[in-house]
């Protein structure tokens, strides 16, 4: 991303250390956070809107509405 053509990233977006918990709970977060600092700069620079998805409690769901998100957004790419 840091070198993307057409947008560019703050270093937080960009940044990937720390990126895995000690626990799948935190994990899960860090990844969420991490992916709505990218969504965010994306669908800011690329003037284009996602759908809202609601929070699951759910661990299997929530990673599949991010596996869904991430891909989401590599389409906007």
């Amino acid at each position: 991303m840091e070198n993307h053509p057409k947008y560019q990233f703050t270093n937080e977006a960009i940044t990937v250390h720390d990126i895995v918990g000690e626990t799948d709970d935190e994990s899960l977060m860090i990844v969420s956070k991490h992916v709505t600092v990218i969504q965010s700069e994306i669908l800011d620079q690329s003037k284009q809107k996602l759908p809202v998805i609601k929070d699951s409690e759910n661990k299997a769901i929530q990673v599949k509405q991010l596996n869904n998100r991430i891909a989401d957004l590599s389409q906007i790419l």
